[in-house]
């Protein structure tokens, strides 16, 4: 809630890398407030975030007299490209929610859609959400980095599984284990590579 906190962790990790004053940031499936901290080396951050949820924590968060510093937009993840149709992002943040979605797959590809031409998505999960919590509530998908490399990972479920290796429609693709946790990079390629 502080409007003057710095980024922390993975997030300072990404925008050591791609940060530019004008850099556009979206926050998918962000929950009731945001997880980015709103500022980068003393530069204030243009983030926009959304939920599928974002009329419901609105409401708690209006009953309870809180203000976020970023207002949710309701969107599902597997529409992002038809909220934002004309909008393009710098970099397209993804926090503990990909795995409640219900196409993991269908989201990834929505966030391919609106990436700028530079741009950078980061996703940042609990390795085997839906395995640790026997699939019950919004654990409905696990996310996995493949063994001994770094360049790839898995999202599956018992019914389906997808993966995601060295280059995906035009992203190179970089894992990093984090203890029980798996940070996946997808950053757009030049053309012609």
């Amino acid at each position: 809630m502080d409007p003057n906190a710095e980024v922390t962790g993975h997030h300072r990790t990404v925008l050591e890398a791609i940060h530019s004053p004008e850099l556009r940031i979206l926050d998918v499936g962000a929950g009731p407030i945001s997880g980015i901290h709103p500022r980068f080396q003393g530069q204030p951050l243009h983030i926009r975030a959304c939920d599928p949820l974002g009329d419901d924590y609105r409401r708690i968060l209006d009953e309870n007299s809180i203000t976020p510093r970023v207002v949710k937009e309701t969107v599902p993840g597997e529409n992002l490209s038809q909220h934002f149709r004309d909008e393009r992002f710098d970099w397209i943040n993804c926090d503990n929610a990909l795995d409640h979605s219900e196409s993991p797959h269908r989201v990834i590809d929505e966030m391919v859609a609106i990436a700028a031409p530079s741009a950078t998505i980061s996703l940042y999960h609990g390795i085997d959400e839906g395995l640790n919590e026997g699939y019950r509530g919004f654990h409905k998908w696990n996310i996995r980095p493949v063994a001994g490399r770094s360049d790839a990972f898995t999202i599956f479920n018992p019914h389906e599984s997808h993966a995601y290796t060295t280059t995906y429609r035009g992203f190179a693709v970089t894992v990093e284990g984090q203890g029980r946790h798996v940070l996946c990079l997808l950053r757009r390629l030049a053309e012609g590579q």
